[in-house]
């Protein structure tokens, strides 16, 4: 349940951890990206509306600034995508018969539960890049990888 608590309450660190570990890239910049792309277009835009008279074209901005924010969700997806491709993971075409739409709907739609699953997925892939030390939390039963920076890791 707390890797459900973690990708609801921290996604961009979670995110940004669990492709670091599958290889993808750091994760500084990851999560610096993650932040960009869905809080700055809404930033940008309300900061834009301040210093318009007209409320119309205040409230447009306002709400593109929220729908920018929402399609920021898509760079989840486009990593989702190059996960599955990169381990060969099984497809779903329950978007129009196209597994890379229906990779960017999971995110878009529910985006805790598909960074949850691929936290799962690489926990039982267990690439190479991801045996770096990390403290493990059992979670209902099974045990689950939770980021170096977000557990206690005791040494003796």
């Amino acid at each position: 349940m707390s890797l459900a608590y973690l990708s609801v309450c921290c996604s961009c660190c979670v995110f940004g951890w669990n492709m670091s570990r599958l290889g993808f890239g750091n994760m500084y910049v990851h999560i610096a990206t993650f932040l960009l792309l869905c809080l700055a277009p809404f930033f940008i835009f309300d900061l834009a509306a301040i210093n318009i008279d007209n409320e119309d074209v205040r409230d447009a901005l306002g709400l593109a600034g929220i729908f920018l924010c929402v399609l920021g969700l898509l760079y989840g997806g486009f990593w989702r995508i190059q996960m599955r491709r990169r381990f060969r993971l099984p497809v779903s075409h329950a978007c129009c018969g196209k597994p890379d739409l229906t990779d960017c709907l999971h995110w878009l739609c529910y985006y805790p539960c598909a960074l949850a699953q691929e936290v799962r997925t690489a926990d039982a892939l267990h690439p190479p890049a991801a045996r770096a030390p990390v403290a493990s939390i059992y979670d209902d039963s099974r045990v689950v990888t939770v980021p170096p920076s977000l557990s206690v890791i005791r040494t003796t």
